[in-house]
């Protein structure tokens, strides 16, 4: 905050687990950071298929689920005690000439619909 600008980090699903996700994400909670854009990320080089980690995210909508779980209290271990609700701002990508591994705009309007209805309160173009 020192130069009133706040952050909004982006969070990926490839290259973690939903654990490390969840550790990354209690990470900002504690450091009052709760503003999160949620991308899915690229493909690993010199592929061209997103491979998600063994026990990731494989779309940004399991991430935004995630997210929405932790604003609600839930963690991925169930047999926490004492756990608290988070409070994070979700922001999604949205492409208005459509995500150019959607098959057509009506598809891709339709995953970033079931985003906002996953808990995503604002779309980055």
């Amino acid at each position: 905050y020192r130069f009133g600008i706040d952050v909004v980090p982006h969070i990926i699903c490839g290259g973690f687990t939903r654990e490390e996700t969840e550790n990354a994400l209690i990470d900002l909670q504690f450091l009052d950071i709760n503003n999160v854009l949620v991308v899915r990320g690229d493909p690993q080089p010199g592929t061209r298929i997103f491979v998600p980690e063994p026990d990731g995210n494989e779309h940004a909508l399991d991430l935004v689920k995630q997210i929405t779980n932790l604003n609600k209290g839930i963690y991925l271990d169930a047999d926490l005690l004492n756990t608290r609700s988070m409070n994070f701002c979700i922001g999604v990508a949205g492409y208005p000439e459509k995500h150019g591994e959607s098959p057509n705009l009506d598809s891709d309007l339709y995953f970033l619909k079931k985003k906002i209805q996953a808990g995503a309160s604002y779309i980055v173009t």
